[in-house]
């Protein structure tokens, strides 16, 4: 490790090759082009790699890097477009590219190129019928063992990103003057060849606290024993079993068994691989083994459970319960991190696929959890230590969870008694305290006050006396407007709930109104009736064109202050054709280059790239009312891209991806605006109560109306002119 050097490629030495062996283009291909076409594939950088290994290439995030070639130890050998030095880089730090989409990742600006890649990938998923959220489904015969058989006995491979990628380069055209990549590098004289691949261990990408927001890539295994079969959870999908079984959702079914025996030690045998692939010594390979004794070969999945490495793309009920519950004993930060954003998404997307009740029941059969009966005093007590508690304290801790951060008493409120009964019925002395705890939590929560819920406020500022506009527009304060704008908004935009958003009527015909939701997309609607109103109801040319500049001016403030709602919906009805007809009244305005630099944030095209990279710009915790419209659109388009089937089961990768629309949406609830409530919310409140009664014909009319009055004016004009006036 000390005496490697990083390649510095001799771009003379490659460039000759090209010039000889294409007479077409010998005087114009460039040497980095010519490196270019040697690589095997691009990538494109998901987090910032640094690292203090001449050997290693350093990088930033957004980067795009090509690389030349691929270790089975994860490490790829990669260079910077129009650089010298070839370098190792770790691959669970970067995503592969196909041509088309480098090619267009490369025209679209560096910061924002992670956020377009997620937004291709999401819209480029195949749809598919959704079929809503979770209903009890009509009983059905049982599927037989030779049946079921039949049907599971195959799952087609799983194409990455949509193409595969090539494994090794094309041969060149002609005689190339090398045989490998690493002979053409090592030919430099200024190089030492690529350089080995690295021993030290593969670093894991940084873990994301709180929240999904960019698809986490998936760490490369350290050689191909470590894995697990079909039991384990982590087993690729290539190892699972032929017979698969039915999948049960009805609550009239019989909840899954958990009782039984159970087999990890392919598991074991991989971490025990990973230890000496982490430490190079044997000795400590051996000491994990012999410390993975069968107590903790606990999770036992079915034949249906998919994964793609740590993802779970496919699982049965059964099969998420008991990742859900399961203690893994992990003490590792990354590890927690991932299990608290597992259970984060099963508990606010588990009414999708089954109801309240029958979670409640398969955690208490869960709990309830039997010995084998072959073990004797001193394995069953080894049994109840190492299997038996942990399991009931997650499960107890699992509800403490449901309580607290995932409304359970606000959407299942008759779970609430059947869960202060069966903690009451608790006897095992270790249990009892935690038993008790909740129960307070679920009395502490009954009799609270609502108010101590709502959004964490700052001190309120106090406001300046208000200008006296006996409701003239023109004479409001712009900024006072857009502040008392956000305070409003965010009021309605924190009440909105992650069974609403999920429950959203545009992909579920049928199911009841979403009030929190629908009360605050109604107010962007009212708000651009308000803009258009105000404009076409002045009947003087020079109030209409300061009408408009008024809103422009409000629209701006409305950015800064993160309120991106009221924002997206003033310039809307500033761009819509109502408006936009009124040529005489746009010649008179002074605020156009605003409004045109703040029309391309609401562009719809190239799937909101614009409005994307604003809100990412915004940091954690800050004041901000988002433009869910957008995040509405993804909800549906990730309904249509994936379903749940018998034949594979319910489809986790959906409720993930929901679950990180979902987190985006609602992440900026917590921290309200710390503007005092003036006399100016009582104005708002009035004019968005009175635009709910026009229509667009009514405004389709007033617009033409005021269109011909200003044509009649300005033929006026013209003949005073030509008159002499």
């Amino acid at each position: 490790m000390n005496g490697r050097q990083p390649l510095h490629l001799d771009i003379s030495s490659t460039s000759s090759y090209f010039q000889s062996s294409s007479h077409s283009s010998s005087s114009q291909s460039s040497p980095t082009t010519a490196s270019t076409e040697l690589s095997l594939f691009s990538v494109l950088c998901f987090y910032d790699f640094e690292s203090d290994d001449p050997a290693h290439l350093s990088f930033r995030k957004n980067e795009i890097l090509d690389i030349f070639q691929q270790e089975d130890t994860g490490w790829w050998a990669a260079m910077r477009r129009g650089g010298t030095t070839l370098g190792w880089i770790p691959m669970a730090f970067v995503k592969e590219l196909s041509e088309e989409m480098t090619d267009k990742l490369l025209r679209v600006k560096e910061e924002i190129r992670v956020y377009e890649y997620e937004a291709e990938q999401l819209y480029e998923q195949p749809v598919a019928r959704y079929n809503g959220l979770y209903e009890p489904p009509e009983p059905s015969p049982p599927i037989t063992d030779t049946a079921a058989a039949a049907s599971y006995s195959s799952t087609p491979p799983l194409k990455q990103n949509g193409y595969t990628r090539p494994v090794r380069p094309l041969p060149l055209a002609g005689p190339p003057p090398v045989s490998t990549t690493r002979e053409l590098f090592s030919s430099s004289p200024h190089s030492a060849g690529i350089p080995p691949s690295p021993i030290t261990p593969m670093p894991h990408p940084p873990p994301i606290f709180g929240s999904y927001d960019k698809p986490t890539p998936p760490t490369p295994r350290f050689d191909e024993d470590y894995g697990s079969p079909a039991s384990n959870l982590y087993a690729s999908p290539s190892s699972r079993a032929i017979r698969r079984e039915p999948l049960r959702l009805d609550p009239r079914d019989t909840p899954p068994t958990f009782n039984g025996p159970v087999s990890l030690t392919g598991s074991i045998r991989g971490r025990s691989n990973k230890v000496l692939q982490l430490t190079g010594e044997d000795d400590a390979a051996g000491q994990h083994r012999a410390g993975s004794v069968a107590w903790n070969q606990l999770a036992s999945y079915s034949d249906k459970l998919q994964t793609d490495g740590d993802t779970i793309r496919y699982a049965t009920l059964h099969d998420l319960v008991v990742r859900l519950t399961h203690d893994s004993m992990a003490k590792d930060p990354i590890r927690l991190a991932a299990e608290k954003t597992f259970q984060d998404i099963f508990l606010t997307t588990f009414r999708t696929f089954t109801t309240a009740d029958v979670l409640f029941a398969v955690l208490v059969q869960r709990f309830e959890l039997t010995p084998p009966s072959d073990l004797d005093q001193e394995a069953l007590s080894t049994w109840i230590e190492k299997v038996q508690l942990p399991i009931q304290s997650r499960i107890l801790a699992v509800f403490q969870t449901w309580l607290e951060e995932h409304r359970l008493l606000e959407e299942e409120p008759h779970i609430a008694s059947k869960l202060t009964v069966f903690l009451k019925d608790q006897r095992v002395q270790k249990l009892i305290p935690l038993a008790k705890f909740i129960i307070g939590t679920i009395e502490r929560l009954t009799f609270a006050n609502p108010n101590d819920f709502i959004a964490n406020n700052s001190p309120k500022v106090k406001r300046k006396k208000s200008k006296s506009h006996k409701g003239d527009l023109l004479k409001l304060d712009p900024p006072d407007l857009a502040e008392q704008l956000s305070v409003f908004e965010h009021k309605l935009y924190s009440k909105i709930t992650p069974q609403e958003l999920l429950a959203h009527p545009k992909f579920k015909p049928g199911s009841s109104p979403a009030t929190n939701l629908t009360n605050f997309c109604a107010t962007y609607d009212q708000l651009a009736f308000w803009v258009k109103t105000s404009v076409l109801n002045e009947e003087q040319l020079g109030r209409r064109s300061n009408a408009v500049d008024f809103w422009i001016k409000v629209a701006e403030k409305c950015k800064n202050l993160n309120n991106f709602a009221s924002m997206s919906s003033i310039i809307n009805a500033l761009s819509s054709s109502d408006i936009t007809r009124l040529h005489l009244t746009w010649a008179h305005i002074n605020r156009k280059s605003p409004l045109d630099a703040l029309l391309k944030f609401n562009d719809p095209s190239n799937k909101w790239a614009g409005y994307r990279g604003l809100i990412a710009d915004v940091p954690a915790g800050s004041q901000c009312v988002p433009f869910i419209g957008m995040y509405l659109t993804d909800i549906v388009h990730i309904a249509d891209s994936f379903k749940d089937s018998e034949e594979q089961g319910i489809c986790y990768l959906q409720r993930q991806r929901w679950f990180e629309v979902i987190t985006n949406v609602l992440k900026f609830q917590n921290k309200s605006y710390a503007f005092a409530e003036g006399s100016t919310q009582t104005l708002i409140k009035k004019e968005l109560n009175m635009a709910t009664y026009k229509d667009s014909k009514w405004f389709y009319a007033r617009s033409q109306e005021v269109q011909h009055s200003e044509l009649a004016n300005a033929d006026i004009r013209k003949g005073l002119e030509a008159a002499g006036f």
